[in-house]
Formats: structure tokens, C-alpha cells, sequence
């Protein structure tokens, strides 16, 4: 058995850096661009009414990514007080907070409250207020907000109620983040849509027809390689070539696609999988992708898309998708 890692503490401290670098990339592709142009706009008027923005994307398309990137920039120079510590923006994950009460536990734990649970729910939010008042909070992050409300709805509920209220005590922005589901679900509650004008979502990513989304697909290819690159390799996937945006390396980059169905969690690891093959000293070759992708990475895929005898099935697929 070879399980211990017998390379230098330099090579397997470069391994993980550039793996964590490719787990924290955010890629500034259009899609995230206009949700941080939405964003910063949500952040300028909150201060007197609490509003919301929805980010919805199918898992695995880079909202918690994007949500850390936020929360590293705003966090960025907040300095603590003698009299109270200082958080713009809180992060809550919430595939579990099915429940009022947990919402609330889990605001007031991440605003540093030393007995979460202590009081009513409408005590909570109150102390909630009074803790984003004192500690200069701009923003609240929930996760998994499909998990919290109610799945079927004519009428307000309880749940959709407390929400309201706890908007309207904390006056701050709220970014809501879920699946597709989670349109539907906040259409469903009027009290919460009229809070939520602003639903952006990052969809899939698509190989053609157009130019532009090949273009937009590459672009978000070639930030991986970047940072593979940094291991000893070459790739490049699109370039400038005067006034013009060349793309490089496209039979590769039509493989990638069909390999990671345009996901970027897939396409995230398939390239964290080469990071070790290229410390080693061998180039990311399409036999070197072949061994690195795995079927769960699209699991719809029959076959190999890296594979020596494939190319044209790829081909085929790539002008059917488009």
C-alpha cells in the first residue's frame, strides 16, 4: 500500500496552496460581475428598509464561493472597539435552520452572543438588531434559503413572518442564496418578494453556439490553468492576439466542457487532480486528463471525453449541446 506522501514538505506545501487557491477562485466571469454590480447597489440603500437580493444556481456553480469572496472583502480593515467588536457581514449556512428559532440561534452565535438560545423569538431579533446596530453590520448571508421556508404556502406563516420582522428590526442588506427552488419559494411569499426585488442566478455554463459563450467558457478554463500553471505547466486556452480574443487548445477545451458539463465545481476538480501529476513533472497532456477525470464529475457521460479514441463522439455531442 502507498498511502503515506513521501514527496518534500516544499512539494506537498505547494500542492496544497495551489489546490486551496483553486477552491477560493472566483472567476470574474459576466454573471458574477453583475450580481457584485447588484450587490454593491443593495448595500448603498439599506439603510433605511432591509432588502434582499436572491443568488440561485444549481449546486456546485460557485454561490458559496462567490459569498466568501464578499465576505473576505468586506471584512477586509474592519477593526474591533473597546466597546464592541466589529462584523460588516455575517455568513449563515443553513441546510438545518428549519426553524425560526434556529435561524435566530444561528444569527446571534455568529454576531458573538455568549447564550444563543436564551429568549423569545421576538427577543432574539431584537437583540439581533441591537447587535448589527453596535458591530457595524452591512450584510447578512443566508445559505440554503430553500431550507428554510415553507414549502407550500397561500397565506403568510410564521416563518415568513419572522423573517419579515427580522428585515425590518436589522435594517441591513440580505443576500439569500439556494437552488432553482428557492425563486419559486420566495415568489410563493409576497410579504418576502416585495423584499427580494433583485433574483440573479448563475446558470450553467454553455460551450457555443456563440463565439461569446465559447469565449466566456474558455475564460473561465484558462483561471484554472493560471493557477495549474503555477505547478510547471503551460496551458493557455484563450489569448489576445491585437484587438482579438484567440482561442487556444479547443479540441482540449471542448473535452473539458463535456467532461464537467459546465460545472465549476467539477471543472474545479478535475484540475485540483492534475495539480499533483504536474509536481511530478509531467504535462497536463489530454492522456494526463483522461486519468485525472472521474464520472461523477458529469455523470451523464458515458465514456471518457479525454479518451485517445473519442474525439469524435465529442465533436458530435459538443454541436448537439449547442
Amino acid at each position: 500500500m502507498k498511502l503515506r506522501d513521501n514527496r518534500s514538505v516544499s512539494v506537498i506545501a505547494k500542492s496544497q496552496k495551489i489546490k486551496t487557491k483553486m477552491s477560493k477562485l472566483t472567476v470574474a466571469h459576466p454573471h458574477v460581475l453583475y450580481a457584485e454590480q447588484k450587490l454593491a447597489e443593495l448595500l448603498r440603500k439599506c439603510h433605511v428598509d432591509s432588502q434582499g437580493m436572491l443568488l440561485s444556481a444549481d449546486t456546485g456553480m460557485g454561490k458559496t464561493t462567490f459569498a466568501q469572496a464578499v465576505v473576505k472583502y468586506l471584512s477586509k480593515g474592519v477593526k474591533n472597539t473597546p466597546t464592541a467588536d466589529k462584523r460588516s457581514v455575517i455568513f449563515i449556512d443553513s441546510p438545518h435552520l428549519l426553524s425560526r428559532s434556529g435561524l435566530a440561534i444561528a444569527i446571534l452565535t455568529e454576531l458573538g452572543d455568549k447564550s444563543p438560545t436564551k429568549g423569545t423569538n421576538g427577543e432574539k431579533v431584537l437583540r439581533i438588531a441591537n447587535y448589527c446596530k453596535r458591530q457595524g453590520v452591512q450584510l447578512i448571508i443566508i445559505d440554503e434559503i430553500h431550507d428554510f421556508f415553507p414549502q407550500k404556502v397561500d397565506r403568510d406563516t410564521p416563518t415568513v413572518t419572522f423573517l419579515k420582522k427580522l428585515m425590518n428590526a436589522t435594517k441591513v442588506a440580505y443576500l439569500f442564496m439556494g437552488t432553482k427552488k428557492a425563486k419559486t419559494l420566495i415568489s410563493n411569499h409576497l410579504e418576502v418578494a416585495s423584499r427580494v426585488e433583485e433574483r440573479i442566478e448563475f446558470p450553467a455554463f454553455r460551450y457555443g453556439p456563440t463565439l461569446s459563450s465559447k469565449h466566456e467558457f474558455a475564460l473561465i478554463v484558462n483561471a484554472y490553468a493560471r493557477t495549474l500553471n503555477e505547478a510547471g505547466s503551460k496551458l493557455v486556452f484563450i489569448c489576445k492576439e491585437g484587438d482579438k480574443a484567440i482561442l487556444k487548445e479547443e479540441q482540449l477545451l471542448q473535452s473539458i466542457f463535456l467532461a464537467t458539463n459546465g460545472n465549476l465545481r467539477s471543472l474545479r476538480n478535475l484540475f485540483q487532480r492534475l495539480v499533483d501529476r504536474v509536481l511530478d513533472g509531467h504535462e497536463p497532456t489530454k492522456a494526463e486528463f483522461a486519468d485525472a477525470w472521474s464520472p461523477a464529475m458529469n455523470a451523464k457521460l458515458k465514456f471518457n471525453p479525454f479518451g485517445q479514441n473519442n474525439s469524435r463522439k465529442v465533436s458530435n455531442l459538443i454541436k448537439k449541446a449547442a
